[in-house]
């Protein structure tokens, strides 16, 4: 990653202007893609309509939603008697949220 830090932030940066577009403006966010992906329009809008508010306003990752995935996998993993995950296993260990606060400035 040291060595494509600027593809990834250029690339973190169009996944902000996505998230951006479909918080700030969904009907033209809509109106893009549901033709560009070759959608459904109904189902899209249905989709887009149940599920819009699940989405995170911002590409930059926190703890909190890292700290739940890992919890659900952990209770998964207890239910198939499979092990837990490492405890090296951490937010910081895994992200570098600086990546996408770098993509939010170009914005």
């Amino acid at each position: 990653m040291r060595d494509r830090r600027d593809a990834l932030v250029r690339y973190v940066t169009g996944l902000a202007l996505a998230m951006k577009s479909m918080n700030d403006e969904p009907d033209k966010f809509k109106a893009f893609a549901i033709p560009f992906l070759e959608l459904d329009p109904a189902i899209a809008e249905l989709a887009f309509e149940r599920n819009a508010t699940m989405y995170y306003k911002t590409p930059v990752p926190t703890e909190g939603p890292f700290r739940t995935n890992l919890d659900f996998i952990n209770a998964a993993n207890k239910t198939a008697g499979l092990d837990p995950m490492p405890a090296s296993l951490t937010f910081t260990s895994m992200f570098d949220p600086t990546i996408a606060a770098d993509a939010m400035k170009r914005l």
